[in-house]
């Protein structure tokens, strides 16, 4: 039977990775499946597909590494999307964290260089974190591409709750869950101010405010030479988002959950709950909310009834 449970609890009672690539359980990292993960994308969940007559889709680049897949915007230089399954054996292993960020080849197209964020104030965020493939110290590498980031807030959001809300989706594919995730920017609003994903009518029943132009430090990043401080000229930058979203499809049980959060100092708000994770289950919306925000569609090869359910539901996540 499907037991329920907020997501923080799953992962407390899920395996656990030692630093010697075995689960708490003794038992050794399983093997790793051979797949083209582009394929494995396109016939079980569908990339997700764009509807905004504004990008040109000339402008888009759908590309793959090993175990992800991107579509990269050139107006932004920035992903769309990033999308990845992950496994038990995927996640599993000791393999340290890399470093060294690369450009992408987009087909020379425009795209974002490591000078773009240099002392822009900004952090080199991942949308398909790098822990996530611990089996393989290549695939963690292959995440340092800038078609899988975009500038975050560093304190308070990119180095702390974002990366606790990564290590839960972690856990959750290392307790033994087939996972496919879907994360993301939101965009800044046409007007650039402030906005609110309202509770009325809304599943999970969360006010989710994200950030506004004169919320963020800029609206876009070019980097800077000094240390003193980020270029503010930067009219073909690379757009720093007004939040990010990250969806989780739950294979065995076709369930989706979805997280939509402000590129911002997340810790004066979150000081005032007990738990981070507390906090972290606020950021809950539906996947249908964030299709309206991103102008994307999700899972197109799935079941569209069930979809239609699934998408508009706020679902905790099992307990095994």
């Amino acid at each position: 039977m499907l037991k329920l449970v907020p997501l923080a609890v799953c992962l407390a009672l899920g395996s656990a990775v030692s630093a010697y690539g075995h689960t708490s359980d003794g038992k050794p990292c399983p093997p790793v499946e051979d797949i083209d993960i582009r394929a494995e994308l396109e016939e079980t969940i569908g990339l997700p597909v764009l509807h905004d007559d504004e990008i040109d889709p000339d402008m888009i680049t759908i590309g793959c590494k090993d175990r992800f897949c991107f579509a990269h915007n050139s107006e932004s230089k920035a992903p769309v999307w990033v999308a990845e399954k992950m496994t038990r054996a995927i996640a599993c292993g000791d393999n340290k964290r890399p470093s060294g960020w690369k450009a992408e080849d987009v087909g020379g197209l425009p795209r974002a260089t490591n000078e773009d964020y240099t002392h822009s104030g900004y952090a080199r965020g991942h949308n398909a974190a790098s822990d996530d493939f611990k089996s393989s110290r290549d695939w963690m590498k292959q995440t340092f591409t800038f078609a899988n980031s975009v500038p975050q807030i560093q304190d308070g959001f990119n180095g702390s709750y974002w990366r606790f809300l990564e290590e839960d989706v972690k856990h959750l594919a290392l307790s033994g869950h087939d996972i496919y995730v879907i994360t993301g920017p939101i965009p800044l609003a046409d007007d650039g101010k402030p906005f609110s994903i309202e509770p009325a009518g809304q599943s999970c029943r969360n006010e989710v405010p994200i950030a506004g132009k004169d919320d963020l430090k800029q609206p876009s990043i070019c980097g800077g030479t000094k240390a003193d401080g980020p270029n503010q000229d930067c009219q073909a930058g690379v757009d720093v988002p007004a939040g990010m979203f990250k969806i989780i499809y739950l294979v065995k049980y076709n369930r989706l959950f979805a997280y939509a959060a402000s590129n911002i100092d997340h810790r004066p708000l979150g000081k005032k709950f007990s738990h981070h994770d507390d906090y972290i289950e606020t950021w809950r919306v539906s996947v249908r909310d964030i299709e309206e925000l991103t102008n994307l569609e999700f899972f197109p090869e799935l079941d569209k009834r069930q979809m239609e359910v699934a998408k508009n539901s706020c679902i905790t996540t099992p307990k095994h």
